[in-house]
C-alpha cells in the first residue's frame, strides 16, 4: 500500500513531514495574521509552538529522530511560515519587545528550543520534576517560566545584566 500511495518509504516519510507543517500553519497562521501587538505576537507564538507539541507528541520523536538522522533539508512547504514568522520577529525587535542584537532567526530558533526541550526531555527529567507537588499542572508552569525567561532574562529585574562574555553579537547584518 506505501507503495502504491507513495512510491516509497522516503517519499512517505515526505508526505508526513508535510502533513505536520500544514498542521501546524492551520494553527499559527491565524495568529499570524491577527492585528495583535508585537509583545502578543511573541506570546502568543510561543504558546502556539508550545501546546502545538503538546498535541502532537509524535512530531517530538519525529523530529528527534530527524536530528539523529542528520538530516538537513527543510520540511516540505515551512518555507513560507518561517519568513512569515521572521517578519513579525523583526518588527518586534523594530518596536523594542524583543533585543535588537540578537538576530531574528536566532531568537526563533532559542524560543522553539526553549519548547521542544521540555516535551523532548519531559520524561527523562522525573527525577527533577518530582519537587513540583503539582504535577498536572507542569507544563503549563514550564510554560509560563519559559516565557518569563525568554522575555525577560534569566538574571530578572533585580538582577544586574552583565556583559556576555565571547564573541560579537550576531545581530542583524548592516
Amino acid at each position: 500500500m506505501v507503495h502504491h500511495h507513495f512510491g516509497n518509504k522516503d517519499d512517505l516519510y515526505l508526505a508526513v513531514k508535510e502533513r505536520v507543517v500544514k498542521r501546524y500553519k492551520a494553527v499559527q497562521s491565524p495568529q499570524l495574521g491577527a492585528d495583535v501587538d508585537a509583545a502578543q505576537f511573541v506570546v502568543q507564538g510561543m504558546r502556539v509552538l508550545f501546546d502545538f507539541y503538546r498535541e502532537n507528541p509524535t512530531l517530538v520523536r519525529l523530529g528527534t529522530w530527524t536530528q539523529l538522522e542528520g538530516e538537513t533539508a527543510r520540511w516540505p512547504s515551512d518555507e513560507e511560515l518561517w519568513e512569515m514568522i521572521l517578519e513579525r520577529m523583526r518588527n518586534a525587535q523594530q518596536e523594542g519587545v524583543v533585543r535588537r542584537d540578537i538576530h531574528p532567526a536566532f531568537l526563533l530558533t532559542m524560543a522553539g528550543a526553549l519548547a521542544y526541550n521540555w516535551w523532548q526531555f519531559k520524561a527523562s527529567r522525573k527525577h527533577l520534576l518530582r519537587y513540583f507537588p503539582n504535577g498536572e499542572k507542569l507544563d503549563d508552569l514550564y510554560l509560563e517560566h519559559m516565557l518569563e525567561v525568554f522575555l525577560h532574562g534569566v538574571a530578572g529585574p533585580e538582577l544586574p545584566r552583565g556583559e556576555s562574555a565571547g564573541a560579537s553579537s550576531g545581530g542583524e547584518e548592516t
